[in-house]
């Protein structure tokens, strides 16, 4: 029975992937992590034939990633699972692995790639402006102390 309701949440969640994809990257923290995960699974599958969910599939994954493990130092963790952070990267290596297999999805990966290392550059630009804005702050409140 279980496998039959399964079966129609799947067939349902193909038409609506792209408007809840945050929500079932969320979702699989209860699911399994073996192969036999039918969510991963299929969230992975959907992402190889469509660049544009792979994209936003591989930045969820990153960012639930980075939340579950790094904010405040804490690390989280599930007591059937282990931290919650290293489920998560093992769901973004199993994508990673799948979407290289076709030359389509090497593509696609690329530009996932050419993505974060822009994002590395802005992050990178953003805390070499931060020091002189507060560096000129510091100069404008001396001047009108004089």
């Amino acid at each position: 029975m279980k496998e039959l309701v399964n079966l129609f949440i799947y067939s349902v969640l193909i038409s609506l992937v792209d408007f809840i994809l945050l929500q079932l990257v969320q979702a699989l923290r209860y699911e399994p992590l073996e192969d036999s995960s039918p969510l991963l699974n299929f969230l992975i599958k959907r992402s190889c034939s469509d660049g544009k969910i792979a994209t936003t599939f591989y930045w969820h994954l990153r960012v639930t990633l980075f939340l579950s493990s790094a904010i405040m130092n804490k690390v989280e963790v599930d007591v059937n699972r282990g931290p919650i952070g290293e489920f998560y990267q093992t769901c973004l290596q199993r994508f990673q692995e799948s979407i290289t297999e076709t030359a389509d999805g090497q593509e696609v990966y690329e530009k996932i790639l050419e993505q974060a290392a822009f994002r590395d550059l802005l992050k990178h630009l953003n805390t070499k402006i931060k020091p002189a804005k507060k560096a000129d702050k510091m100069k404008v409140f001396f001047i009108n102390k004089q």
